[in-house]
């Protein structure tokens, strides 16, 4: 039978806190926390440690991309994105690197405030409907907001600086 005791000790640590000695921001999602008291037992101590997560919070923060979802269907081009895991400034920096390496002239954007990935171009932008393994939904381009081929964001010289 097991028996544990539990202790009343809590320790918080909240990302939230910019001056909080626990908890390291390697990036936007990536934290490292360290408890400010190390737990030891003796060797001989017959007690057990039990850790738990009274509560957190976990962004959807990821963008996985793998055969599933790998091209991304611009006009009459395809460009393959390569397959891994990205936060949102990882994944619109490698976007825009393989968009400037193509024959288009389009960049993305990421707005923090609506959650929004924009597309910006100095001439339309035709996304079809659908396609083998398209990258369409991790920008948020959906079947059900597509029925013919859409143009997203267009931006002409004289609005892109207005």
């Amino acid at each position: 039978m097991f028996n544990a005791k539990h202790s009343n000790l809590k320790i918080f640590l909240d990302t939230s806190q910019s001056n909080n000695p626990h908890v390291s921001k390697l990036d936007n999602a990536r934290y490292l926390f360290t408890l400010p008291n190390p737990i030891v037992l003796a060797n001989e101590d017959e007690h057990q440690i039990t850790l738990g997560i009274e509560s957190m919070s976990l962004p959807i923060t990821c963008y996985t991309v793998n055969d599933t979802n790998n091209i991304l269907y611009i006009n009459d081009t395809s460009i393959a994105l390569t397959h891994g895991n990205y936060n949102i400034d990882l994944f619109v920096k490698h976007v825009n690197e393989l968009l400037a390496a193509s024959s288009l002239s389009v960049s993305i954007t990421f707005n923090d405030i609506n959650s929004k990935i924009t597309f910006e171009s100095s001439s339309s932008l035709t996304f079809p409907a659908y396609q083998p393994s398209s990258a369409h939904r991790l920008f948020g381009i959906t079947p059900s907001t597509i029925s013919k081929p859409l143009v997203y964001r267009y931006m002409n010289a004289e609005t892109a600086f207005h």
